[in-house]
C-alpha cells in the first residue's frame, strides 16, 4: 500500500524523494548538460517527438507515450549517443476550433463568419497554449528529459512557411489535384475529413432506422423495393441500381397495408425481407432484363430540387446496373444519390461523365454545407440533417411509401473531434494522389521496425495496401492556409513555397507578418492574363502539418535553403525512433510516411513503438464524468512518478494492448518492486554505517558461491536489459529489471544478512557490502530508463561510499552504460534448480503443517545432477539453511524427487524452541526501535524450567548476534513485559536498550 494516505495534498516519502532529485537536476542544469554533451558526441540518435495539443490537460495516455519516449532517450544517452530533444506543440485544426466554438457559444460555420474570421482566429491563438504551464509541470514531474522552452509551435510563421515549402514539393511532383468527390463530412464542423481521420471515429452498434422503400415503376403497376439506412438521402435519389446477373422475384403481398401490391426483390433476400409478411411469387427475372424491360424507369419520390433539373428528365429516375449491389443485405436494389455517396457519385460519373454528374449533384443536393435542409427544397427547410431524417421517415410511412421499418445496429463514423455523426457529402476538395505511390509506401514500410511486430503487415500494412488519395483541404479557418492562388478570370493556378516567393509574385511592397486567415486572403497576385489571382479559401489538414514536422521543425527552408539532399546528409533524418498510440497508425505514422516517401523516397522513421489504451479498472474508458480513475497529481503525490512509469512501461500497453489502471494495481506491482529496491539501498546504508565502511570500489568479490552467483546474475541482467532496450522491447526490459530486484532482495540479501551482523568483523562485512554496492550500482543504470528518480538517488547515494565517487559525473544520466563481461550460465541454471528444490521442500513442510522454524532431521533429494558438481557441498549448505533441515542427502536419478523426514524428536523440538525464542527477541528489538548497534538487557519471568534453560542456551549461542548485554530472570513480570508461549510454556519477557 502507499506510504501515506492517497490525499494528494499529503506527499509520500517517494514523492518527497523525487522532488529532491528534481531539485538536484535543476541546480546542476541537467537538461543543459545533456544538450551540450549530445552535441559533442559523435554518434547521434535521431528522435522525432510528435506534438500534442496544449488546449487540454494531459491524461494517462499522454503519460504513457511520454514515458516510452523518455525511457528510450535516456537509454540511448547511456550508450554514449547524442540525442537532440525538441518538444513541440500542435496548435492548428479542428481540436482547437471546436474548443473555441464552445467557449464563444458558436454553433456553426455561419456563426463563425458572422463573428469574424480574424477575431475567431485570435481566440484560437490565445487558446492553443491554454494549458501549457500545466503540461510543463507534468512533463517535469514525470522526470522527462529535455527543456520545453525552445519547443516548436505549428502556428509559428517559420513552421507555417516550411509547411508551404513541403506542399509545393508535393505539388511540383504532380501529386496534388482538385476534384469533386463524395467525402466523409462533419455537418457540425462544416468540413470534409480524410479517410484516416474518419477511421479514427467509428463506433460500433450504433442504432439506425432502416426503411424498405417502394418505388413505383412508370410503365407498370409494379414496384421496386429499395433498402436504406439513411432516409434523409432519398430526396437526392436519381437512379436505382440492380445486379445485372442477379435473379429477381416479383412478389405479391398477401396481407397488411400493402396487400395486393407486387414488388421486385432479389431472390436471395426474399425470405429475409418477407419473413413476417405473407406473399406469393409471381415470376422471376434477371436484373439485366428488368433494366431493358423498364426503360422509362420509375416515378421519383420527390419533385426535383430545382426546376432546371427537368433537363435530366429523360436520363434520371431509371434502372441501371452496378457491380457493388450485394446479395448479403438489403433487397438487391440500391437507391443512388450521388450527392451523398462515394459509390453513387462514381456510378453517376461513369454514366453521365464528370461534368454532367457534378451538375446533377448541384441540382439534387438538398442539404447545405452546414448540414441543414436548403430553403429551396420546401420540405422541412432549415431542419438539421438528422432531424430531417426522422421527419422524412414519418412522412414516408404516413404516405404509405414504406413497406416496413427495421431498427438495425451498425458501425458508423463520427467526427474524431466534435463526436458528431458524419455524412457523405459531394464537394470540391484538394487531394494528394497517394494511390500513385502505394507501392513505394509498402516498400518503405518493410524497412521499419515495428513494436509490436504484427502491426507492420497487419493494421498498418493493410492500411497501406488500401491507401486512398488524401483529402488535404479543410473548409475551416484556424490552420495553415493552402498556398494556392487561382485567377479570378482564367482560373489559372499558382502555388507558392515561401513567403518570399509570394511577395516577389505580388510585385509590390506588402507587409505580411501573419500567414493565417484572413490576412493572407487579402493578398492578390497578378495573373499573366492581366486579371488578379486570389487564394483559395481552404486551409490544410492539420495532419499534413504533423506529417511535415521533420522538415518544418528543423527549418529546412531556412537552415538548408530547401535543399533536400543537403538535409538528408545532415544526419537529422530519418528518425531512429518515434512513439505514439495505436490510433496514429492511421494518423501521424501514416502522414509521416506519405510525405517522406514523396520528398525523400525513404521512410521518415526506422523504429516505432506503438502503445495501447489505458482503461479504468472495470475495463471502461477513462472518463472525467464517471471519475473512474485517480488524478495524475494524486498518483504522483501518493506513489511517485517512478511507480507510475514502471507500471506503465512494464505493462502490455507498450505493445499496443489495453491495460486496466487503478491505484490497487500500482500498489500490487510496480510499487512493490520499487519498495524492494529501496530496502536494498537502505540495508546497504545501514550496515555500511554500522561497520563504518567507506571507500568502496565497484567490483564483485567471490568469497562464497552466492557471491559468484550474484556477479553472473548481475552481468546477465545488464546484458539482457540492454538487449531488450536495443530492440525497443520496453516491457521485456522492465521485467528483466524487476526480476533482478527480486533475486537481489529475496535471494542474495536474505541469504547473506548474517555476514554483516553487528558482531561480524567489519572487513568480513565489507566483502558482502561491496558486492551489494556493485549490484546496486549496476541496478541504477538498468532502472534509469524506467524509474529515473530512484535510479539517480541510488547513484548519488553510492557516490558518497565510493573511493573515487567525486570523479563520477554530477548525474547518472551523464554516465555510460556499464561494460560487463559475459556471464556463467551454469551457475545461474544451478541456482534456479537449487531454488526449485528449496521451494519443493518448503511446500512439503506446508502440506504437513510443520513450521519452517522447526528444524527437521533430513531431506533426501533425487536429482539428475547440477552443472557444477564441485559446488555440491555449498548447495547443500544453502538448502539446509533455507529450509531449516539439518542434513541433505543427494542421490542421482533421472527424475527430480524430494522427500523430507517429518519425525520430530526432543532434540529437534528444543532446536525449534530456540528458533522461536530467537524470533521473539528479534521482534522485540524492532518493537523497541533498537538500532543495529544497540546492545540490550533481556529480562524474563517464566512458569517452567524449560524456558529458563532455553533462554540460557539462546544467550550462549546467539547472545553476540542479538547484542544481549545481560540476561536477568525476574520473580514476577512487570506491566511492560510481553507475554509469549512456546510448546505450551508461558513466559514474559522485556528488553531495554543498554547505555
Amino acid at each position: 500500500m502507499p506510504e501515506e494516505k492517497t490525499d494528494h495534498k499529503t506527499k509520500s516519502e517517494s514523492a518527497l524523494l523525487e522532488e529532491a532529485v528534481l531539485d538536484h537536476w535543476q541546480k546542476c542544469d541537467l537538461d543543459g548538460l545533456v544538450a551540450k554533451e549530445s552535441l559533442r558526441r559523435k554518434k547521434q540518435f535521431v528522435f522525432f517527438d510528435g506534438p500534442p495539443f496544449a488546449n487540454g490537460l494531459p491524461h494517462y495516455g499522454h503519460i504513457l507515450a511520454m514515458s516510452i519516449k523518455d525511457a528510450v532517450v535516456r537509454f540511448r544517452l547511456l550508450l554514449n549517443e547524442g540525442v537532440i530533444l525538441k518538444f513541440g506543440w500542435d496548435t492548428h485544426g479542428l481540436p482547437v476550433e471546436y474548443e473555441v466554438e464552445k467557449e464563444l457559444n458558436l454553433k456553426s460555420r455561419k456563426d463563425i463568419l458572422k463573428f469574424g474570421i480574424k477575431e475567431f482566429n485570435n481566440n484560437c491563438r490565445n487558446s492553443v497554449l491554454k494549458y501549457r504551464v500545466e503540461w510543463e509541470k507534468v512533463i517535469k514531474r514525470l522526470g522527462r528529459l529535455g527543456s520545453v522552452r525552445d519547443a516548436y509551435i505549428t502556428m509559428s510563421p517559420d513552421y507555417m512557411e516550411a509547411i508551404w515549402w513541403v506542399f509545393k514539393q508535393v505539388y511540383d511532383k504532380g501529386l496534388v489535384y482538385e476534384a469533386f468527390q463524395s467525402l466523409p463530412y462533419c455537418p457540425r464542423c462544416a468540413t470534409p475529413l480524410s479517410n484516416f481521420e474518419t477511421s479514427q471515429g467509428y463506433k460500433e452498434n450504433v442504432p439506425a432506422d432502416s426503411l424498405y422503400v417502394l418505388f413505383p415503376l412508370r410503365e407498370s403497376p409494379e414496384y421496386l423495393l429499395a433498402w436504406t439506412t439513411t432516409p434523409w438521402t432519398l430526396p437526392g435519389n436519381i437512379l436505382l441500381a440492380l445486379g445485372g446477373d442477379f435473379c429477381y422475384l416479383l412478389i405479391k403481398i398477401l396481407e397488411g397495408e400493402h396487400q395486393g401490391k407486387s414488388v421486385w426483390v432479389l431472390k436471395e433476400r426474399v425470405s429475409s425481407v418477407f419473413r413476417d409478411i405473407s406473399y406469393e411469387v409471381l415470376k422471376e427475372e434477371k436484373g439485366s432484363n428488368l433494366i431493358k424491360k423498364y426503360t422509362r424507369g420509375y416515378k421519383p419520390l420527390f419533385s426535383p430540387l430545382k426546376k432546371e433539373a427537368a433537363i435530366f428528365k429523360d436520363c434520371l429516375f431509371r434502372l441501371v446496373e452496378a457491380d457493388f449491389v450485394s446479395a448479403e443485405e438489403g433487397t438487391g436494389i440500391v437507391h443512388i444519390a450521388p450527392a451523398y455517396g462515394e459509390e453513387d457519385l462514381l456510378l453517376t460519373e461513369a454514366i453521365f461523365g464528370k461534368e454532367k454528374a457534378k451538375e446533377i449533384v448541384e441540382l439534387t443536393q438538398h442539404i447545405d454545407s452546414s448540414g441543414q435542409v436548403k430553403k429551396e427544397f420546401h420540405l422541412f427547410a432549415g431542419s438539421s440533417v438528422f432531424e430531417f431524417n426522422d421527419l422524412l421517415k414519418e412522412k414516408l410511412l404516413k404516405e404509405g411509401k414504406v413497406l416496413k421499418e427495421e431498427k438495425i445496429f451498425h458501425s458508423y463514423p463520427f467526427c474524431w473531434r466534435c463526436d458528431s455523426p458524419l455524412i457523405f457529402y459531394a464537394l470540391p476538395a484538394w487531394y494528394i494522389a497517394v494511390s500513385k505511390i502505394k507501392n513505394e509506401l509498402v516498400a518503405a514500410n518493410k524497412k521499419i521496425h515495428w513494436v509490436p511486430a504484427h502491426l507492420k503487415e497487419g493494421r498498418f500494412g493493410k492500411w497501406l495496401q488500401e491507401a486512398r488519395d488524401w483529402a488535404i483541404s479543410r473548409q475551416r479557418f484556424w490552420g495553415t492556409p493552402l498556398p494556392i492562388w487561382r485567377c479570378l478570370k482564367c482560373q489559372n493556378i499558382r502555388v507558392f513555397g515561401s513567403k518570399e516567393e509570394l511577395l516577389k509574385a505580388v510585385g509590390q511592397r506588402v507587409t505580411l507578418e501573419d500567414l493565417h486567415r484572413p490576412e493572407i486572403d487579402t493578398v492578390l497576385v497578378p495573373c499573366s492574363c492581366g486579371a488578379q489571382m486570389k487564394r483559395v479559401e481552404e486551409v490544410l489538414d492539420c495532419w499534413f502539418e504533423s506529417g511535415a514536422m521533420p522538415y518544418a521543425h528543423q527549418n529546412i527552408l531556412k537552415d538548408f535553403s530547401g535543399d533536400v539532399e543537403k538535409f538528408l546528409k545532415s544526419g537529422r533524418f530519418p528518425a531512429d525512433f518515434i512513439a505514439e498510440g495505436q490510433d496514429q497508425t492511421r494518423g501521424w505514422f501514416y502522414t509521416l510516411l506519405v510525405l517522406s516517401v514523396i520528398l525523400t523516397k525513404k521512410p521518415a522513421f526506422k523504429n516505432v513503438i506503438v502503445n495501447g489504451m489505458i482503461l479504468a479498472k472495470d475495463g471502461k474508458k477513462l472518463s472525467k464524468k464517471l471519475r473512474n480513475y485517480p488524478e495524475v497529481s494524486e498518483v504522483f503525490a501518493s506513489y511517485g512518478a517512478d511507480t507510475l512509469r514502471l507500471f506503465l512501461l512494464s505493462s502490455p500497453a507498450v505493445e499496443a494492448k489495453e491495460v486496466r489502471f487503478s491505484s490497487e494495481e500500482l500498489a500490487k506491482t510496480a510499487y512493490k518492486s520499487l519498495n524492494l529496491a529501496k530496502n536494498l539501498l537502505k540495508f546497504f546504508q545501514d550496515y555500511a554505517k554500522l561497520h563504518n565502511l567507506k571507500d568502496f570500489v565497484v567490483c564483485f568479490q567471490e568469497e562464497t558461491i552466492l557471491d559468484f552467483w550474484l556477479k553472473h546474475r548481475t552481468f546477465k541482467a545488464v546484458l539482457k536489459t540492454k538487449e531488450a532496450l536495443l530492440g525497443f522491447r520496453l516491457a521485456k526490459a522492465a521485467h528483466e529489471v524487476i526480476d533482478y530486484i527480486n533475486d537481489l532482495s529475496l535471494w542474495y540479501l536474505r541469504r547473506n544478512r548474517d555476514r554483516v551482523r553487528a558482531d561480524v568483523d567489519s572487513q568480513k562485512a565489507r566483502i558482502m557490502l561491496s558486492n551489494l554496492l556493485s549490484a546496486l550500482y549496476h541496478l541504477a543504470f538498468m532502472m534509469l530508463p524506467f524509474t529515473p528518480f530512484f535510479a539517480e538517488h541510488i547513484f548519488l547515494t553510492l557516490k558518497e561510499y565510493l573511493k573515487e565517487g567525486q570523479k563520477l559525473p554530477v548525474s547518472l544520466q551523464l554516465a555510460l552504460w556499464p561494460n560487463t563481461e559475459g556471464y556463467n550460465d551454469e551457475i545461474l541454471k544451478d541456482m534456479l534448480l537449487l531454488r526449485k528444490l528449496v521451494s519443493e521442500i518448503l511446500n512439503q513442510r506446508k502440506n504437513t503443517q510443520i513450521n519452517v522454524r522447526q528444524p527437521l532431521r533430513k531431506a533426501t533429494i533425487a536429482y539428475p545432477g547440477f552443472l557444477i558438481e564441485e559446488n555440491l557441498t555449498a548447495y547443500e549448505r544453502i538448502i539446509c539453511e533455507e529450509t531449516n533441515i539439518l542434513e541433505v542427502v543427494f542421490k542421482k536419478a533421472k527424475r527430480l524427487k524430494v522427500n523430507i523426514d517429518t519425525q520430530i524428536d526432543e532434540e529437534l523440538r528444543f532446536l525449534g524452541a530456540k528458533r522461536e525464542f530467537l524470533r521473539l527477541v528479534q521482534n522485540l528489538r524492532k518493537l523497541n526501535n533498537c538500532k543495529l548497534s544497540d546492545k540490550i538487557d533481556l529480562e524474563i519471568f517464566a512458569e517452567s524450567e524449560f524456558i529458563y534453560k532455553l533462554a540460557k542456551e539462546v544467550n550462549k549461542e546467539y547472545g553476540k548476534r542479538l547484542l544481549i548485554n545481560s540476561l536477568t530472570f525476574r520473580t514476577q513480570p512487570e506491566n511492560n513485559f510481553l507475554t509469549a508461549e512456546i510448546f505450551g510454556n508461558r513466559f514474559w519477557l522485556s528488553i531495554k536498550r543498554h547505555f
